[in-house]
């Protein structure tokens, strides 16, 4: 496994993207492609994606991910430009992995995902490419496994299958216990995935919660948060897993600008610990 760190979290240190990942002791990132076709640059700047190839290419830091923001509920020719449009940036950066958003409400989600199904369905079978796609556990029917195993079952392509959010599954309102259950049910199929963490009173640890329970106030770095990573890790390992851990943490609001980069640097080197431990 390698660590990589998402390019919205390296420009919350304020500096450079690229900059920030050797800080931090990273050689990977993942890169947002915004429906607009627009990425950042290796120094932060927001430019056109056909632009921001070259630039990617000529980098020291290398793109393991694609993340792309869908619209399944809508899905059309808009969607599949979209998603060519990644696969074109993925092939150019030598990327692995898209990460699709299954993001859909409760009321639309049988609808939805009838509509994922259909257009992956149909898209995947004309797309000449051997890049994965990784469906991610996002929202509340996204957190859902049943949710998202029949569409990778459904759809049935090899190269479809999960991009895992280590603390969804716990945001979703699962137990702790529970979260590492579906970690190993899905794992053999995933492609891709996001390390972040959430630090819970302990008598809120194996409770159900309502969906996002004070998020704001109890996301924590990975290395402080009650999802054991080093469980996590041996999990995905026992199944086969060999792609990245990307580092994906919304608790850095809560420190200032400059001291972002240390917390950044403890996760990756608590990552690094858990990778050389379990060599």
């Amino acid at each position: 496994m390698i660590i990589s760190i998402r390019d919205e979290i390296l420009k919350s240190t304020g500096m450079p993207l690229e900059e920030a990942a050797v800080k931090a002791g990273v050689e990977w990132v993942e890169l947002k492609l915004e429906r607009e076709g627009t990425i950042y640059s290796p120094q932060g700047d927001i430019i056109p994606m056909r632009e921001g190839l070259k630039q990617w290419r000529d980098s020291r830091i290398k793109v393991f991910g694609i993340l792309l923001s869908n619209r399944f509920a809508q899905a059309g020719e808009e969607e599949k430009r979209y998603i060519l449009s990644a696969v074109e940036l993925a092939e150019g950066v030598g990327a692995q992995v898209i990460r699709l958003d299954p993001l859909t409400s409760e009321e639309e989600a049988i609808e939805t995902k009838q509509k994922i199904i259909s257009f992956l369905r149909e898209f995947l079978s004309s797309l000449q490419t051997d890049i994965k796609f990784g469906l991610e556990n996002h929202g509340i029917m996204g957190n859902n496994p049943d949710f998202l195993k029949e569409i990778v079952q459904s759809v049935a392509d090899d190269r479809l299958g999960y991009t895992i959010d280590t603390a969804n599954f716990y945001w979703a309102g699962k137990p702790l216990s529970e979260v590492y259950r579906i970690i190993e049910e899905l794992a053999s199929r995933t492609f891709h995935v996001h390390a972040k963490n959430i630090a819970y009173p302990p008598e809120l640890r194996e409770k159900v919660r309502p969906a996002g329970y004070k998020y704001s106030q109890y996301s924590a770095p990975i290395y402080a948060g009650d999802i054991d990573m080093k469980k996590v890790v041996k999990i995905l390992r026992s199944k086969g897993y060999k792609g990245d851990l990307c580092i994906e943490n919304e608790a850095l609001f809560k420190w200032k600008e400059e001291d972002r980069i240390n917390i950044l640097r403890q996760e990756v080197n608590y990552l690094k610990d858990i990778l050389q431990y379990l060599h």
